[in-house]
C-alpha cells in the first residue's frame, strides 16, 4: 500500500520542521515540504498530493492564493489550513472545497495528526462544487 503524500508549507522553519517530523514519525505519510507558496505550487505542478497542511499567511503567497491555484488545478486535493495571526474574515475569504479543516496555532499534535488523516480519507472523494463568497472591501 502506498503512503499518501503530504505537503507541509510554512514561511516559518521551526513550524515546518515540527508539522513534518510530526507526520514522518507516524510512518505511514511520504512527507514533503515548501518554505512558501510559490515553492508550494511547483511542487504541485510536479507531485499530485493527497493533502497540503498550509500556513495561511505567508509572505511571498499568501496561503489564500495557494489554496485558489490548489482549487482550480486539483479537485481531490485537501488541506489542512494551518493559522495564527489570521483574522476570521481573512480566513473565511480564503477558504475553497479543498480546505478539509483549520488547525490554529499552537496545535495541538493529535488534533493535527487527525485533520491529516481525515484530510487523507476525504481526498479520495471530489470536492464539493465552490461557493459564491462575498468579498468585503475595505472603506475609502
Amino acid at each position: 500500500m502506498l503512503c499518501p503524500k503530504v505537503l507541509v508549507v510554512d514561511d516559518d522553519d521551526a513550524i515546518r520542521h515540527l508539522v513534518a517530523t510530526i507526520l514522518k514519525r507516524e510512518q505511514c505519510y511520504d512527507v514533503h515540504t515548501a518554505s512558501g507558496g510559490i515553492e508550494a505550487l511547483s511542487k504541485m505542478a510536479l507531485t499530485a498530493y493527497d493533502v497540503v497542511v498550509l500556513d495561511l499567511m505567508m509572505p511571498d503567497l499568501s496561503g489564500a492564493d495557494v489554496l485558489e491555484a490548489i482549487a482550480l488545478r486539483d479537485p481531490l486535493t485537501r488541506c489542512v489550513v494551518l493559522m495564527s495571526a489570521a483574522s476570521p474574515l481573512a480566513l473565511a475569504e480564503s477558504v475553497t472545497p479543498n480546505v478539509c479543516v483549520t488547525v490554529r496555532k499552537p496545535f495541538d499534535i493529535d488534533a493535527l495528526l487527525n485533520a491529516v488523516k481525515g484530510c487523507v480519507q476525504a481526498s479520495h472523494e471530489p470536492a464539493a462544487p465552490p461557493k459564491h463568497r462575498r468579498r468585503v472591501s475595505k472603506a475609502a
